[in-house]
């Protein structure tokens, strides 16, 4: 990977970065995209670049495409509300609680694979979760269990 993204606001608002360590070139992705609200917490996956926005249907994930110059939510007939993304070939992970308004301590971890077309609730109970992450076909995040400051790392394979 030759790519770093974040999002900054050289422009005066907050927009996606994307700087090529190859090449030394940045790009910004910027107002010629869609977008509703200020983009927030990409990620970024071979050419594709990823983040949460409100969209349509409320916190959606965005995906970017940057061969094409092209993107659009994935996540809107889904019924979700992602807090964060984090991305692996198809598969994207995200923080969610179900409804518009955060609250930490209702969260659930989802997997969707917008390839096939795929949702998958990782898991079940509602727990104060934080820093999801996947590699290959293994998701991991924090929990914190029983109002403890201290987290448990959990871990998920996807099948």
């Amino acid at each position: 990977m030759d790519k770093v993204v974040w999002y900054d606001n050289k422009k005066g608002s907050r927009n996606i970065a994307i700087y090529n360590i190859s090449s030394k070139k940045e790009i910004i992705i910027d107002g010629h995209i869609p977008i509703l609200s200020l983009p927030y917490l990409p990620a970024i996956y071979e050419n594709k670049v990823f983040w949460i926005a409100d969209g349509p249907c409320g916190h959606q994930v965005y995906m970017y495409n940057i061969s094409s110059e092209d993107g659009g939510f994935i996540t809107c007939d889904l019924g979700v509300h992602p807090r964060t993304v984090s991305v692996y070939n198809s598969e994207i992970i995200w923080l969610d609680n179900g409804r518009e308004t955060f609250v930490p301590e209702k969260q659930n971890i989802y997997v969707y694979n917008y390839f096939f077309d795929t949702l998958i609730k990782v898991t079940q109970d509602n727990k104060c979760r934080s820093l999801p992450a996947i590699y290959d076909n293994i998701v991991t995040w924090a929990e914190y269990r029983n109002n403890s400051y201290c987290a448990d790392i959990c871990m998920y394979e996807i099948k």
